[in-house]
């Protein structure tokens, strides 16, 4: 993303931290500069399962990424969303696999009747350790989906 045209130029601006996923230096890299943000007040928005999917599970979240958080002594918001179409399902908005950008974005923008669910888990935890932290927040992230899919039907 961080190559696209309009795209990367507006998440750069944004201060998105882009990272190869393939990499663990990159992955290095990006804690580090979420730690020069966390230093600078800013807060963090993490995806920390390193990739997308069709939605239909939460993937193991990645413990490099939490890092700095943990040797911060940062609270952790874990947080998980949800998304109802009227007419579709879910899945039909994911962006995943070897799906092509800009034929998903134009049939993204002709969907009707989305909304999304954001809910945040009511207490913000602190952690000792990134990979206890790792499995702890997935497994909370994961009960709110599990939830939210149960409270829509699907």
């Amino acid at each position: 993303m961080n190559s696209w045209p309009a795209f990367g130029f507006f998440a750069r601006c944004g201060g998105t931290i882009f990272l190869d996923r393939e990499s663990r230096s990159s992955a290095e890299a990006a804690a580090a500069e979420m730690a020069g943000a966390m230093d600078a007040g800013v807060p963090v928005l993490l995806f920390p399962e390193g990739t997308s999917t069709d939605g239909s599970q939460v993937l193991r979240f990645h413990p490099t990424l939490l890092e700095p958080a943990i040797r911060r002594q940062l609270e952790i918001a874990p947080a998980a969303i949800a998304y109802r179409l009227r007419h579709g399902e879910e899945r039909d908005l994911c962006y995943y696999g070897d799906v092509s950008f800009v034929p998903h974005l134009l049939r993204t923008l002709g969907l009707g009747g989305v909304t999304a669910e954001l809910e945040f888990f009511p207490d913000p935890v602190t952690y000792a350790e990134r990979k206890a932290a790792a499995l702890d927040l997935h497994d909370k992230v994961e009960a709110m989906r599990r939830r939210m899919m149960r409270d829509s039907g699907e």
